[in-house]
């Protein structure tokens, strides 16, 4: 017969064995429910981080896309200086832009080669946040939608003159159309009516002919205030106006007046009314503030794009060719500060 004290070592022990099991379930328990916690706290953060940088991405595209045509970025960094707002609500994005060091003494609100910094915070559930960092300048060509580009009212449809957005060779004599992509053959004002058109082949480009669509202008007045053009008042132009080898940036305060054989290459601005009775022939920008006239005798041929506002802008009885050429407008680029749509030359994550 086993003895008492026997038994109750024996129901002592197991009682302790139980009582430690239970305690080990239970810390067993509590672990995997912390786990379990954790992990639905580590998923939560990693979707809410994800959707972060998803809307870190769309307002850093949103921002670039509403900064407006330009050669230089000093509206959003007046607009939007620095520093960077490190909190908001969630679902919402900050955004700050900084001027490099680009002059002597440096100004922090004027842009003068064309580049910024732009860094923008967005915010999630907290603690979430995600912060990008891009280096913004001005694309490389200046946006012109068509071969010719009107800022203002339609006259006379140039109905002697080719106009043609597809993208010709510089090289070739602007004789050869390259494969790169097509512009409109004429671009409008978003607010004006398509006009009729007897020749709809004399107009060819995007969309093929006639090749007439609405789009958004840039503005090139503010060529009037370059400081490196040569400068002329009104009256008629000289002969030669730069080369396309040898491109220049020629400015003219009033109106202008073509009754010879005037060549040139680079970029024209003028501020008031361009009269072509003679023959002009340019390879680059021709800009004119208060319209192009092409008389009955006239001839007007431009290896580029021509931009014209006014009332009316364009008025063509003559003849001639206006060619795209993205060549030339890069050409007339380097010498004149044409306007350009922002990009981001490079994008890296703050931490």
């Amino acid at each position: 017969m086993t003895p008492r004290s026997t038994v109750l070592n024996r129901n002592g022990s197991a009682l302790l064995v139980a009582l430690f099991a239970l305690l080990l379930a239970g810390a067993l328990s509590a672990a995997l429910a912390e786990l379990a916690r954790l992990s639905v706290e580590r998923a939560r953060m990693d979707r809410d981080g994800v959707r972060t940088w998803f809307l870190a991405e769309a307002g850093l595209a949103e921002t670039i896309a509403s900064i407006e045509p330009g050669s230089h970025f000093d509206a959003p960094l007046t607009a939007q200086p620095g520093p960077l707002a490190e909190t908001g609500a969630p679902g919402s994005h900050t955004v700050a832009f900084s001027d490099d060091v680009d002059d002597s003494p440096n100004d922090p609100l004027h842009d003068i080669n064309g580049r910024v910094w732009l860094r923008l915070a967005a915010f999630g559930s907290p603690p979430i946040r995600r912060r990008l960092e891009a280096l913004l300048e001005r694309d490389l060509d200046a946006l012109f939608p068509g071969a010719v580009t009107i800022a203002g009212d339609i006259g006379t449809m140039p109905e002697g003159i080719a106009l043609d957005g597809r993208d010709f060779d510089v090289a070739s004599g602007c004789t050869i159309t390259t494969t790169r992509a097509a512009r409109l053959g004429l671009a409008i004002p978003l607010t004006a009516p398509i006009p009729a058109i007897d020749h709809p082949e004399q107009i060819n480009g995007m969309g093929g002919f006639p090749s007439i669509a609405r789009a958004s202008p840039a503005n090139l007045t503010s060529l009037a205030s370059g400081t490196d053009a040569d400068r002329f008042v009104s009256g008629p132009l000289p002969e030669t106006l730069g080369t396309a080898s040898s491109p220049r940036f020629t400015l003219v305060e009033g109106e202008a007046l073509v009754s010879g054989d005037t060549t040139g290459g680079g970029a024209l601005y003028v501020g008031g009314r361009l009269t072509v009775s003679g023959s002009l022939e340019f390879t680059g920008v021709v800009a004119v503030g208060e319209g192009i006239e092409v008389t009955s005798g006239g001839r007007l041929v431009v290896c580029g794009a021509v931009w014209a506002a006014g009332s009316p802008a364009l008025t063509g009885l003559g003849t001639g060719s206006i060619h795209a050429a993205s060549d030339a407008i890069r050409t007339a680029g380097r010498v004149a500060a044409l306007p350009a749509r922002p990009r981001a030359k490079a994008i890296r994550e703050l931490f």
